[in-house]
């Protein structure tokens, strides 16, 4: 076992060298300097000195000429360990203090055992000579070399550190303004971007927002510091709260460092006004940034919910109209032959007064299919311009009859007598079930107004409202002081057969078919409404640029009867036969077809003999239209009367108009089909356009 005596200012270099000597059995000991180190061999002196070359206090260069020039220490051999002075003229000097060794930092710890064991084993070195005992002179000026040398090496790292440094705070700045830019360019995008944004840290401290999440909530960042605070404003619910803050949470848990993003979750917003907003919601983060973003779906969903709305008033619509059709046919039949029982029973006989009853109560059917092809958009409708205000007017006298004595009526009319194209029948139809309606909401006293004024629908109302068409309308508002209405009667307050009334009080198809009647006039209706604060029923129909128009019908009377043949062309049997005795108990002739095909081969076998067309409009095959237009080629002047309960859309009304035929609505009164059929007969006509 041997003495080693280890020197070195570093903590970790003589931990290193102690535990790889003691491995090998050797007695270690240690210094931290040259002073140290010279002190402590004097008193013990060891087999063996390790010493680095840079020290504070003494270096291994002084600790190596004092050891040498002692002649109680100049036998212990010495090695040098140095990171520092690497140069070889830095080992010449070593050895040539007396050195044993010189071993540059790092050296593999076995080979530094072998070289340490291999000096060991040489034993003390020979006697230096006195001839190379070096004098202070010459140690001096070698030692200030050595020095030099290693300032100037520190002074070349120093340069080239301070260059290096220099380059980096260049780089430094560089990247700052790049980073600037970038962080600019990036809240330029955040703040363009149509998405509301929250970007927070881990612990969810709120680190920005952008202006887009400013105008949809209404908050800034200094109201909002951490998460949390936005999580109990915007939740006020504590289920809906837990759930969104529990989603929030396992999004960092979920996407990970790696950037993912979550499915979406569709939810409603309260904003800082106490308005509610739809919205979707998608968390995703990136490292350690937790970014939260916002889609307003409010208008889009309430668009969707106004497109189905209007699906499925058409769908129900269809069905009606189909159901209505089938009705018609019955009742016209019905008409038919009551009108003949009529003509068969003497004045005052008994059965004469039900035969009038069956006849009434026929009359409220056909009221009430008229409106339910009202609702569904089939009913034949006679379109003319119309002043509203006129229209109005009178119908005061009748409302103020339907309203209780309690509930004033009020009326705003524009200065403005706009002109409509509407069916007057129909828009009385429209102001009648809308005050209805507004009588039925008023409990006690109360009052309801019907306005008027002209507007132009523009982009701007056609965006808020999602519905309109550009142009020149006239708005009528039929509001009321009543209980109002609350959400969710107000979104099915147009289905057919849906009321609030108790039984017996309605039918539900008032509002329905004051939806169809405005929709078939190409306008919009809308409610708004809120419990306690009455309703105003909006109606927006397009208006005419017009002069004065005359409000008179001329009417005319004929004589019923005749002893022409007439082609009857019907494909429902009930209704045929009716209208065929009718006509017979007036003196015409008739012929009959049951559909269209057979219609026209009867007029080009007997186009001699027959003198009027009257047909269904809607017959399987061919329609009436089509016999129309067949008819004109083989008789051109032949007269033409249409019938119908249901117009098909394929249909084209306005071009039985333009074509000056007439157009009677099922059921028809046989009084009325005889003079319509006499009126025809017996004017002026040219031959008919169909036949060019």
């Amino acid at each position: 076992m041997k003495r080693i005596l280890i020197v070195d200012d570093i903590l970790e270099n003589r931990y290193l060298l102690e535990v790889l000597l003691k491995g090998s059995d050797h007695e270690v000991m240690s210094a931290v300097n040259g002073a140290d180190a010279l002190e402590m061999a004097r008193r013990n002196t060891p087999d063996l000195i390790v010493a680095d070359i840079l020290m504070p206090v003494m270096d291994g260069y002084s600790l190596c000429r004092h050891c040498k020039t002692d002649p109680a220490l100049q036998h212990v051999p010495f090695i040098f360990y140095t990171a520092t002075y690497t140069e070889p003229e830095d080992q010449a000097f070593a050895l040539s203090l007396g050195a044993d060794r010189f071993i540059i930092k790092p050296e593999e710890p076995e080979e530094l055992k072998r070289i340490v064991e291999e000096v060991l084993e040489l034993g003390p070195p020979p006697h230096i000579p006195a001839s190379r005992d070096m004098e202070e002179r010459e140690f001096l000026e070698d030692y200030s070399k050595a020095l030099f040398r290693k300032l100037e090496k520190k002074a070349a790292e120093v340069d080239r550190l301070s260059e290096h440094l220099s380059r980096e705070t260049e780089e430094r700045k560089k990247l700052e303004k790049t980073l600037f830019e970038f962080e600019t360019k990036l809240n330029m995008l955040l703040d363009a971007s149509s998405a509301a944004i929250v970007l927070t840290d881990i612990a969810g401290n709120v680190l920005f927002i952008n202006r887009r999440f400013s105008e949809i909530f209404g908050y800034g960042l200094e109201d909002m510091p951490t998460i949390d605070v936005w999580f109990v404003r915007a939740y006020p619910d504590v289920m809906v709260r837990r759930s969104m803050q529990q989603a929030w949470k396992a999004a960092g848990k979920i996407c990970g460092p790696a950037g993912m993003a979550i499915d979406p979750v569709e939810t409603r917003v309260v904003c800082r006004d106490g308005t509610s907003r739809q919205v979707s919601v998608m968390d995703a983060v990136i490292t350690d940034i937790h970014l939260t973003t916002f889609n307003d779906l409010t208008e889009r969903r309430k668009l969707e919910d106004q497109l189905l709305h209007a699906q499925k008033m058409e769908s129900i619509g269809l069905l009606a109209g189909g159901v209505a059709h089938d009705f018609n046919n019955i009742l016209a039949a019905i008409v038919g032959y009551g009108h003949l029982l009529m003509t068969k029973l003497p004045p005052e006989g008994p059965s004469r007064g039900y035969v009038e009853q069956i006849l009434n109560v026929t009359d409220r059917g056909a009221k009430l299919t008229h409106s339910i092809f009202a609702f569904s958009r089939k009913q034949n409708t006679e379109m003319k311009p119309v002043r509203l205000n006129h229209l109005i007017r009178g119908t005061e006298s009748f409302l103020r009859r339907l309203i209780n004595e309690s509930i004033e009526l009020k009326t705003d009319l524009g200065t403005e007598d706009v002109t409509i194209m509407a069916d007057p029948y129909q828009i009385e139809q429209v102001i009648m079930n809308l005050v209805t309606n507004a009588r039925d909401a008023i409990s006690d006293i109360g009052s309801i107004t019907i306005r008027t004024q002209a507007l132009t629908i523009d982009d701007a109302f056609m965006a808020a409202q999602g519905c309109g068409a550009k142009g020149k309308h006239v708005l009528m508002t039929v509001s009321d002081t009543g209980d109002g209405i609350d959400a969710e009667t107000r979104q099915n307050i147009f289905e057919p057969f849906f009321t609030t009334k108790e039984a017996g009080r309605g039918t539900g198809l008032g509002l329905t078919v004051v939806f169809g009647i405005v929709k078939r006039h190409n306008g919009h209706i809308l409610v708004e409404s809120e419990p306690g604060k009455g309703t105003v029923f909006s109606v927006y129909l397009p208006s005419l640029d017009m002069a004065d128009v005359s409000d008179d019908i001329e009417q005319t009377s004929h004589e019923l009867k005749g002893t022409e043949t007439i082609l009857l062309a019907e494909d429902n049997d009930d209704s045929r036969r009716a209208t065929r005795l009718n006509l017979e108990e007036w003196g015409y002739k008739v012929v009959e077809a049951t559909n269209g095909t057979q219609a026209v081969a009867l007029l080009n076998e007997q186009r001699n003999s027959i003198s009027l067309v009257l047909a269904d409009l809607v017959m399987p095959g061919m329609g009436g239209w089509e016999v129309y237009r067949e008819a004109a080629k083989i008789k051109p002047d032949i007269r033409f009367i249409f019938t119908s309960g249901y117009t098909d859309d394929s249909i084209d009304i306005g071009s039985i108009r333009d074509a000056g035929l007439e157009l009677l609505s099922k059921p028809v009164s046989p009084t009325l089909l005889l003079a319509r059929v006499r009126e025809t007969l017996d004017k002026q006509q040219s031959p008919s356009p169909a036949a060019a």
